[in-house]
């Protein structure tokens, strides 16, 4: 939009704002006034704004601004004080039939912010995901492990009970692409739960007290449609160590971030996980390594995983590999990640597109396009290089050892 066009549009919305103010229309004009300020934002970053006089337009004087300021709501109330609780979360309360735990879960949604509540319902996976143990290569022992301490206690609280309890919290640790995500969407499959995918964004917030408010929620929530596991990628960016220069509304977070999960809130027969997955375990905080025992490693794959991943991603598109290629494939892949080797099979399935004419390309039959070739794997070998070094898998075997669960 050209200049004089932006400036009468600014100066049309901050009319509008005044006749809406002289109506006692006063939220109208606060919403007007809003957008003429903005707009005229916009009009002072405009390279021929220098070449022009503006002029602003006439204000509403002070004492006729009184009413608007008296009547508009506060950031607060705007948020949420006239919200409802509304959607998923409140037909599940209504359907409770036992009136004491009925009751109990209004009284903790009350004690919310209606509007931090519904930002939290948006994170919450109502259906069951549809990731099992199967579609995890490899990693059996982990299964196993996930398994008596997470799927069978969840199924059979009566039996876990004290000492077989399931635990407040898991992190999951190890380099990059090794699956750590989908090893928890597949556990909350298996274990019928609710899951959480939490992010540094559903967390934090610009407002003073905001992120402590949205942690609670987010706990009360949790405690509401339990048995439910709250999933945070890369909690590391959240829950990293404390330290003396750390910004006070960060350093707030986490203190009720651990007060939640584990402290005078939080009851015994809670039914609510907390998975953290990271690539830098050595940066938690100590508290946190205290709320989450079961510390697991999730390693690169093995030789035989590779093969069978290799052997995965290549079905899904036409390829003359024989068995003894595809192995002599995964021993050249020794550092390679199972994201590693899905880009390595995506590089290679673009080989026999390059093969062909910029014309042919256009007009021919998907049927018709070559196969993959053992050369064009190959050739994706000498372009895809592992994204974790043998300096970084050193650092995480050692950090295993000394604080991971061994099995």
């Amino acid at each position: 939009m050209d200049f004089k066009s932006l400036l009468q549009v600014a100066c049309t919305t901050a009319e509008s704002a005044e006749s809406a103010l002289k109506r006692k229309s006063y939220t109208e004009a606060y919403s007007l006034y809003l957008t003429a300020a903005s707009t005229f934002e916009d009009v002072l970053k405009h390279p021929d704004c220098i070449r022009h006089q503006v002029s602003p337009p006439k204000l509403p004087r002070s004492n006729s601004a009184q009413p608007m300021k008296k009547t508009v709501p506060s950031h607060r109330q705007r948020d949420g004080a006239s919200l409802t609780i509304s959607g998923s979360l409140k037909s599940f309360v209504d359907s409770i039939k036992n009136p004491e735990k009925k009751q109990r879960y209004q009284q903790m949604l009350a004690s919310c912010d209606p509007q931090i509540i519904q930002n939290i319902e948006r994170e919450i996976v109502w259906d069951s995901t549809n990731i099992s143990w199967d579609d995890i290569i490899g990693l059996q022992p982990l299964k196993e492990l996930l398994n008596e301490v997470v799927v069978y206690p969840l199924i059979r609280p009566d039996i876990f009970t004290d000492l077989r309890a399931p635990p407040k919290g898991i992190l999951l640790f190890g380099p990059p692409g090794t699956g750590k995500t989908l090893v928890a969407k597949a556990l909350a499959n298996q274990a019928k739960t609710r899951f959480f995918s939490i992010s540094a964004s559903s967390l934090t917030s610009k407002w003073v007290g905001e992120s402590e408010k949205t942690v609670k929620a987010l706990f009360t929530v949790a405690r509401i449609v339990q048995p439910s596991i709250i999933f945070i990628d890369e909690i590391d960016s959240l829950l990293s160590s404390r330290g003396s220069t750390e910004n006070e509304g960060s350093r707030r977070l986490k203190t009720e971030f651990l007060v939640e999960m584990d402290g005078v809130q939080s009851g015994s027969d809670d039914q609510v996980i907390v998975i953290g997955a990271t690539n830098r375990p050595f940066d938690l905080d100590d508290a946190i390594l205290r709320r989450m025992p079961r510390r697991v490693y999730l390693p690169l794959p093995s030789l035989q995983d590779r093969e069978k991943l290799l052997s995965f991603r290549l079905s899904t598109v036409h390829h003359n590999l024989s068995p003894s290629q595809i192995t002599k494939v995964a021993q050249q892949t020794e550092l390679f990640s199972n994201a590693d080797i899905s880009q390595l099979c995506g590089d290679a399935a673009f080989w026999p597109i390059r093969r062909i004419d910029k014309q042919e390309l256009v007009s021919i039959d998907e049927r018709h396009i070559p196969p993959v070739t053992y050369q064009d794997v190959l050739e994706s070998l000498k372009r895809v290089r592992p994204s974790v070094g043998q300096s970084q898998l050193s650092q995480f075997k050692t950090w295993n050892t000394q604080f991971g669960m061994l099995f």
